[in-house]
């Protein structure tokens, strides 16, 4: 029997779009540090279909084995998030063995942020993280060699070949040599699979292992508590407020135990001084409030002296007000395309751990296959529940040079069309195909200044200019996510001078296009998501008549909306009467009056005319504030306004614009 091990060989590799069931899916780097690579992926040859007819016999195809052999990981379960381990991963040569250049590949799973996913496996630096070296047993003379892959490896049968039942190893973190491990996900979830596929007879086409072992981690130690309550309540009339236990990574410690001690500022309520959770909670829990007086209420939590949280503020009022402010992030992705989880996962957590109000996943185009997208579709469905929890059909149009952006849908069915499909390679190819759809729909671009780096030939910026958006079809644009800020260059940093798809930049040339923000999450956290430089994820707010999804569209239309960077900051803003949004005639100088209720103190209120500070007033740490200001300056023609909110801790918040169309005198 010979015993031998090596670590070293390369591999070219070429790319391709992004496939899964029925195909084989391996990502490249997504390198989200200062140079911010494009999402691409390996082409990965596949033995899978048949030939066409033919119209003449041909020969008969020679026997294919790919994709035999077996494989197990060890350990697989109880893998605690962000922390290092040794994985022993043991494939077992299939009954036909393995041919000279025979191969198997093992790719981890896809994720971002990069530096929080599992650590890519190496075998060029024994002292760093994600060490791999290869051993194997085999009954005649054999070589194996590794050949490094994007994210993944190649385990090549260089010399000689395996018979049934022969075994190669990789210690995947190998820490024999310095390294710390292989770091494992950010993200605690169950069934998370590696890409496992077998070559075995060396042809370069691969297959998909038959049965391969999933992993499972699980959250570190608790880190904070998180309190959401409605942003609105009515004098009288009880509400729900959740409360979970999530560790540094938000996700929720569904092993917690213990008393968690309640205390509420402002009006009189009914409400008690402590909840206890058990494991049976999973970590999540709802107590009941009854506010007796009317004001600003806000809960704080406590379980230890490390072990704290504060929630929103909650208006209460004795009228019902004319709409509800109800929270969103309608911009997210799962292992579907290049995040962690899968849709189930994605919409639980945004329902029951966050208490968002409404949501949409955002899978990218190119990384779904069509039953991906039916996947998609049906989940997003399920999980829309009119009254309580809304959900839109959705999905990433993603354009490597003429940027992102996400296209939402109305109804419950809805086509999927890929920047890939002939002519629409382009923001009005994507327009042009969307209405011979018949669907109603709606575009919002992200990252509008595009990403950090070059690559694929753009930098994925929105060109206003070149295609400016239909008024019926774009009617939004997201000005915040985890990739920063997109109102303007001062905002967005150093990386960004000179970019042309600034937010600002698209209401100096006239397009009519209200601020939000969302996630753009990949961690399976809807809501939470951490950027790749620190930002927190954004949130989307709307005035609804009501939690369903006809009302959130008719709202989103609007462009009654607002953005935060992450905070569910209460904010809004109104012209002569009419909310932001709205499109108005004026023949005198129009009132704007905005209202804001932080999360912190507040720094700085600001009105925006044209993209330009008209109106700045410093607020001194207040928790609240009125803008009140009446713009005499204005000539007579069509003027963007809209409000900025700078708390002290740095999150900011938009309203509007509105636009105001002066009368000429008479």
């Amino acid at each position: 029997m010979d015993d031998q091990h090596t670590a070293c060989g390369m591999a070219a590799v070429t790319r391709r779009d992004f496939l899964k069931l029925g195909a084989v899916v391996a990502v490249d780097s997504l390198l989200l540090g200062r140079m911010l690579a494009a999402a691409r992926v390996l082409a990965l040859p596949l033995d899978t279909q048949t030939a066409p007819p033919s119209p003449s016999p041909s020969p008969t195809p020679p026997p294919n084995f790919d994709g035999e052999g077996r494989i197990t990981i060890e350990p697989n379960d109880g893998l605690v998030v962000m922390r290092h381990y040794t994985l022993r991963v043991t494939f077992v040569i299939g009954p036909h063995g393995m041919k000279t250049g025979g191969r198997f590949r093992f790719i981890i799973p896809p994720g971002l942020p990069v530096n929080d996913w599992w650590s890519p496996p190496q075998v060029s630096e024994p002292q760093r993280a994600g060490f791999t070296t290869v051993s194997w047993q085999s009954r005649l003379p054999a070589r194996v060699k590794l050949e490094p892959l994007a994210r993944g490896l190649h385990i090549l049968v260089a010399e000689g070949e395996l018979q049934a039942n022969d075994t190669i190893t990789l210690i995947y973190g190998d820490t024999r040599r310095g390294s710390p491990g292989a770091r494992v996900q950010r993200t605690a979830a169950a069934g998370i699979a590696f890409h496992v596929a077998s070559d075995v007879d060396g042809n370069d086409k691969f297959r998909l292992l038959s049965a391969a072992p999933t992993i499972t981690t699980v959250p570190g130690a608790p880190a904070e508590i998180y309190l959401a309550a409605p942003s609105q309540a009515r004098s009288g009339q009880p509400f729900s407020v959740r409360v979970a236990v999530l560790d540094f990574y938000k996700n929720v410690v569904s092993d917690f135990r213990g008393a968690i001690r309640l205390r509420t500022s402002g009006p009189r309520v009914s409400a008690p001084t402590a909840v206890t959770l058990t494991p049976a909670d999973g970590g999540i829990k709802t107590f009941s409030v009854t506010p007796r007086e009317t004001g600003v209420l806000s809960f704080d939590a406590q379980a230890s002296a490390g072990l704290a949280g504060a929630g929103n503020p909650v208006m209460v009022t004795d009228s019902e007000p004319p709409f509800v402010l109800l929270w969103g992030d309608i911009h997210g992705h799962t292992a579907r395309s290049d995040g962690g989880g899968v849709p189930e996962d994605y919409y639980r957590y945004a329902r029951d751990v966050v208490g968002l109000d409404f949501a949409a996943l955002t899978d990218h185009d190119d990384m779904l296959d069509d039953a991906e997208w039916a996947e998609s579709k049906r989940v997003t469905n399920r999980f829309n529940e009119p009254g309580q929890f809304s959900t839109l059909v959705a999905y990433e149009w993603t354009h490597w040079v003429h940027g992102h952006r996400c296209v939402y849908f109305k109804s419950q069915d809805a086509p999927i069309i890929r920047r890939t499909a002939p002519g629409t390679d382009n923001p009005a190819g994507l327009w042009a195909a969307l209405r011979r759809s018949g669907a109603v729909v709606m575009t919002i671009a992200h990252h509008t200044r595009g990403l950090r780096g070059t690559f694929d030939g753009g930098q994925a910026e929105i060109d206003w200019r070149a295609f400016p958006p239909p008024a019926d079809l774009e009617r939004l644009v997201e000005t915040y996510s985890v990739h920063g800020h997109c109102e303007n260059e001062e905002l967005a940093g150093p990386d960004f001078k000179g970019r042309k798809g600034f937010v600002q930049d698209a209401l100096r040339q006239g397009l009519h296009l209200g601020l939000m923000a969302s996630g753009d999450d990949h961690s399976g956290h809807p809501g939470f998501g951490p950027g790749a430089h620190g930002e927190p994820a954004g949130l989307l707010g709307i005035f609804a008549q009501a939690n369903t999804r006809e009302a959130i569209w008719e709202a989103l239309q609007a462009r009654r909306v607002i953005g935060t960077t992450g905070p569910r900051i209460i904010l809004d803003f109104q012209a002569d009467g009419q909310w932001m949004g709205a499109e108005i005639t004026a023949s005198a100088p129009p009132r704007f009056v905005a209202h804001a209720w932080g999360t912190a103190a507040l720094a700085r209120f600001e009105l925006l005319r044209d993209a330009t500070t008209i109106y700045r007033a410093a607020l001194d740490g207040t928790s609240s504030a009125v803008l009140e200001a009446v713009d005499n300056q204005p000539t007579a023609r069509t003027h963007a306004y809209y409000v900025r909110l700078t708390q002290v801790d740095g999150h900011m918040a938009w309203a509007g614009p509105i636009w105001v169309t002066r009368r000429a005198p008479s």
